[in-house]
């Protein structure tokens, strides 16, 4: 994520908690929830940006 991001790795962490937390609330991940715009914006990034990395996470992790 860090590197997708262009973030610290601590900083993807943070993000990626956030928004795990976020998911569990809400029942799934909506780039445009209020909620994940701040996250990413408190990021730096736009929502965009870390949408497009956990699909990739999620890809790369699925192929193995």
């Amino acid at each position: 994520m860090a590197g997708l991001l262009g973030i610290t790795g601590t900083r993807a962490q943070s993000v990626t908690d956030q928004i795990e937390r976020l998911a569990a609330r809400s029942g799934g991940i909506d780039p445009a929830d209020p909620g994940f715009v701040a996250i990413a914006r408190g990021a730096g990034v736009t929502p965009q940006r870390p949408a497009s990395a956990l699909d990739r996470v999620k890809r790369d992790t699925a192929q193995g």
